[in-house]
């Protein structure tokens, strides 16, 4: 997801604070096992803080820039455990 903001100039700009990004999540996805990713500029990956929507229609994650940033479900494994963030390049906040 790329996300921006434009002014009425069409400037992109950012927030002034934190804000609530809310987005669908895709049929069929297992809503318990979704993730955020921030990527930065640099290809820097990190996790984000999410949770879904009571509805479960969406995901929702705090930020105070927009940027570019992946939704994942993430797979288990044979032994049903999630698999390692750190073995996927990824740094959790």
């Amino acid at each position: 997801l790329d996300i921006s903001l434009e002014d009425y100039k069409g400037d992109k700009t950012q927030p002034n604070g934190k804000i609530t990004v809310s987005v669908p999540i895709p049929e069929n996805w297992d809503v318990d096992n979704i993730e955020v990713i921030y990527v930065a500029d640099d290809g820097t990956k990190t996790l984000m803080s999410s949770q879904p929507s009571t509805d479960g229609k969406y995901i929702l994650f705090e930020t105070d820039h927009f940027s570019s940033y992946v939704l994942a479900e993430a797979k288990q494994t044979p032994n049903k455990n999630l698999q390692p963030l750190h073995k996927l390049g990824i740094t959790a906040i």
